[in-house]
């Protein structure tokens, strides 16, 4: 969570960052991640991986 006025201590000023947390069976007990989702897309690029299949077909 993290303040839209930049004022933590108001907690009603919280809000999610879009970020998750989590946990993950390790070991045989329970490990708490602090960011299950690590990946950055460049600026400007798709966040989707290119097709497999690129080559055009006439659909018509």
């Amino acid at each position: 969570m993290i303040s839209e006025s930049n004022e933590p201590d108001k907690k009603w000023t919280l809000v999610g960052d879009g970020d998750y947390e989590g946990f993950k069976w390790k070991n045989g007990k329970w490990v708490h991640i602090e960011k299950v989702f690590d990946q950055i897309t460049p600026l400007h690029q798709e966040p989707v991986p290119e097709p497999l299949d690129k080559e055009e077909k006439d659909i018509f």
